[in-house]
């Protein structure tokens, strides 16, 4: 059952990279991300799985209920699934051409600034 997940998994993983169309890359990524947020989910939701209750007809054995351990285990395995494919999906993008990438920017010249004439103030004396 384990090596069917993992070959499933890693087929998703392989066939959702996307490495020549943009569009679909961006899908791929809002869908990566949606497992992720599911994931987190679903381990927010679950309970901690130490849910006993004694039973009242035998003394000393305690029952525990554990059914969260299924759920908190597909929700990290969604975690796993969409960090790992949005890391394919990010690293198989093809890197930006040497053509579409520009060169440095010209500068301007800036005009020399002009002094600003202040008034002197009544009864001060010049300074030379």
């Amino acid at each position: 059952m384990r090596a069917a997940a993992v070959v499933v998994t890693l087929t998703c993983l392989a066939t959702g990279c996307f490495p020549n169309n943009a569009r679909h890359r961006t899908y791929a990524k809002f869908g990566e991300g949606a497992a992720l947020v599911g994931g987190i989910a679903m381990l927010a939701a679950s309970s901690t799985g130490a849910d006993c209750s004694p039973q009242l007809g035998r003394p000393g054995v305690i029952e525990c209920r554990d059914s969260a351990t299924m759920v908190g285990n597909v929700g990290l395995g969604l975690i796993l699934v969409g960090l790992v494919g949005f890391l394919a999906t990010v690293s198989t993008a093809p890197d930006d051409d040497a053509k579409t990438k520009t060169g440095p920017l010209p500068t301007a010249s800036a005009p020399a600034p002009t002094p600003i004439a202040v008034p002197a103030l009544p009864g001060a004396k010049p300074s030379t």
